[in-house]
């Protein structure tokens, strides 16, 4: 009786081991989904602003430069920040522009980043 009560113990905690980590397989599935879904939201989208190029200065990142703007009561109104690398984003500065690329959603950032790859004088 007590061999009968051993394997019926050792069943039980071999299906709650079975039952576990089917479990931890399925979180394990769903958190890759989102992180997929998360990464596709992300992707880079063709996107396009108009207004004027001003320069960041000393709150440009490494790579992000300038804003594209709209005014409004005379001041600067950021649309979107600006980064290229194959663009002179400063020949541009302070001329109404529509700027073409790639808009990406930055964490943290209010306004998106466009990843600018064509600028054309309005």
């Amino acid at each position: 009786e007590a061999a009968a009560k051993k394997a019926e113990q050792a069943a039980a905690a071999e299906a709650e081991a079975a039952r576990i980590a089917k479990e931890q397989a399925e979180a394990e599935a769903a958190k890759a989904k989102a992180e997929e879904e998360a990464a596709k939201a992300n992707m880079p989208k063709p996107a396009s602003f108009t207004g004027i190029i001003v320069p960041l200065g000393a709150k440009a990142t490494v790579d992000t430069t300038h804003a594209i703007c709209h005014t409004e009561n005379g001041r600067y109104i950021p649309d979107a920040y600006l980064r290229s690398d194959r663009i002179a984003l400063r020949e541009w500065e302070g001329m109404e522009v529509t700027v073409s690329g790639f808009q990406k959603t930055i964490e943290g950032w209010i306004r998106p980043q466009l990843i600018v790859t064509g600028v054309i004088l309005k």
